[in-house]
C-alpha cells in the first residue's frame, strides 16, 4: 500500500487479527486436498469527528461470499430483525406509558456466531500462514452467507438462557416478567433496544447481556434506525426525526 497513511492501515489490520486470535475465530491448518478455498478481502473505512477530522482507522476483513459453496460452505442463511412495524408499537407503548426505553450495541457481533459447517479460508493478504497454511474458521466472518443466521441463533439461545419468551409474531421480539416488571428486548442486527417500566430491571438485562458479548451501552435511547428519538415525557409523546 503506497500511501502516505499506510502505517495506520496495517496498523489497523493488525487490531483487526488480534482480535480475530482473542476471539479464537480461526485455527491455522493444513488445506484438505478435497476442499475449495474461500477467498477474502480487506475493506478500509475512516470513521471522521463532526469537522471532519480522522478519528480512527478501520481494516475489516470479510470474506468474498461468492466464493462459497452451498451445501458444503453454508446452508441456512435467513436471519430475521426486528420489523419496524414491531419497533414503532414498542415506541408508541413507551411514550403512552411512560416507560424506559434504553439502547445497548453489541461489539463485532457477527464473530459471536459458532460454526457448524467446516470452512477454510485463504489466509489475509499480509498475514499469510507459514509452510502453506489455511485458516479453518471457528466462528463466523464477516461476509459469509451464513454469519447474520449464526448471530441470531446465537442471540435466541442466549435470550432463551435468561429466561425470555420470543414472541410469536416477530421473531426478533422477545419478553419476560422480571420481578413483576414486564421487560422487552427488540434485535435488530447489533442493535438493542431495551424496554420496562422499572429501570433495576433494565440494568440487570444490560448486565447479563455484558456477561455474554462485548457490549457497549449507550444509555437512553435516543437514535434508532437512522431516526433521532424526541420524547416529551410530560405530554406522552415521542416522535421519530
Amino acid at each position: 500500500m503506497a500511501r502516505p497513511d499506510a502505517s495506520q492501515w496495517k496498523l489497523a489490520e493488525i487490531a483487526e487479527i488480534e482480535a480475530f486470535v482473542k476471539a479464537k475465530l480461526f485455527v491455522e491448518v493444513k488445506k484438505p486436498d478435497s476442499r475449495r478455498l474461500v477467498d477474502c478481502k480487506w475493506v478500509y473505512t475512516i470513521k471522521r469527528g463532526p469537522n471532519g477530522e480522522i478519528l480512527k482507522y478501520k481494516a475489516r476483513l470479510v470474506a468474498r461470499r461468492f466464493t462459497q459453496i452451498e451445501g458444503i460452505d453454508y446452508n441456512e442463511t435467513f436471519a430475521p430483525v426486528s420489523k419496524f412495524t414491531s419497533i414503532r408499537s414498542l415506541l408508541a407503548l413507551t411514550a403512552h406509558h411512560d416507560l424506559e426505553i434504553h439502547q445497548m450495541d453489541v461489539k463485532s457481533a457477527f464473530l459471536n456466531g459458532d460454526l457448524n459447517e467446516e470452512i477454510y479460508m485463504q489466509c489475509p493478504p499480509g498475514f499469510e500462514a507459514k509452510d502453506g497454511k489455511v485458516w479453518k474458521l471457528n466462528k463466523s466472518l464477516y461476509g459469509l452467507r451464513q454469519t447474520s443466521r449464526k448471530w441470531y441463533k446465537r442471540v435466541c439461545a442466549e435470550f432463551k438462557a435468561m429466561g425470555f419468551t420470543r414472541s410469536d409474531y416477530d421473531h426478533a421480539i422477545f419478553f419476560k416478567l422480571e420481578d413483576g416488571h414486564l421487560l422487552i428486548a427488540a434485535v435488530y442486527v447489533d442493535d438493542m433496544l431495551l424496554v420496562s417500566d422499572h429501570t433495576p430491571v433494565i440494568q440487570k438485562l444490560k448486565s447479563d447481556l455484558s456477561t455474554r458479548f462485548e457490549m457497549t451501552d449507550l444509555g437512553e435511547a435516543h437514535w434508532i434506525l437512522n431516526m433521532e428519538i424526541v420524547r416529551n415525557r410530560p405530554r406522552h409523546t415521542l416522535t421519530l426525526t
